[in-house]
């Protein structure tokens, strides 16, 4: 069952990796350098995106529960 979960990882990540040259091929240069700068951004604010995840997520289960 590992051997399994293992090799279905690693074609998952050969996959990735054959998108991302892909996507290096054919997509052109200004959006490569807008996805890069947003990339970038979320790499620099990391945490407080991950806050501001978290509070929408405890939000919405607290609408979701008053409702139900």
């Amino acid at each position: 069952m590992k051997d399994q979960a293992a090799q279905a990882t690693e074609q998952a990540r050969a996959k990735a990796a054959q998108a991302g040259r892909l996507w290096q091929d054919k997509a052109p240069e200004p959006v490569q350098q807008k996805t890069a700068q947003g990339a970038r951004m979320v790499r620099d604010n990391r945490n407080l995106l991950l806050t501001v995840a978290g509070v929408a997520v405890v939000a919405w289960m607290a609408c979701r529960r008053r409702k139900g």
